[in-house]
């Protein structure tokens, strides 16, 4: 993936699971995209494991709040990723969660113009 376009892709990434973290919920189930974003959230800081990981991911969870240490681990973890899909590695994906394919391409944008050459 071009570097200008993998950091687009991190910032939209990034700016979704805030937007849904920090959406309001009504009643007491959260809606699917919500637990999917606190999910992401949680696999960031386990990637990275952060020192404050629990309380964070409670802060997400029961707070509505996407910490700024949430935002660095999330980067880190897509930055990890994102080269790993690029050198073809997508195993590197389900090795943390299948859940991050959602959120990942399924193959490198290199591999595919290579493959078409």
């Amino acid at each position: 993936m071009l570097q200008s376009s993998r950091s687009a892709h991190i910032d939209n990434v990034v700016q979704s699971i805030r937007q849904r973290v920090e959406a309001s919920r009504s009643g007491p189930k959260i809606d699917k995209p919500i637990v999917e974003a606190i999910d992401v959230v949680h696999h960031a800081l386990a990637f990275t494991r952060h020192a404050r990981a629990l309380e964070i991911w409670r802060a997400a969870l029961w707070e509505k709040r996407f910490d700024p240490q949430a935002e660095i681990a999330l980067r880190v973890m897509l930055v990890y990723l994102l080269a790993a899909v690029d050198r073809g590695e997508i195993e590197a994906v389900s090795e943390i969660c299948d859940c991050l394919h959602e959120i990942l391409p399924r193959e490198s944008p290199h591999l595919a113009v290579a493959a078409s050459v």
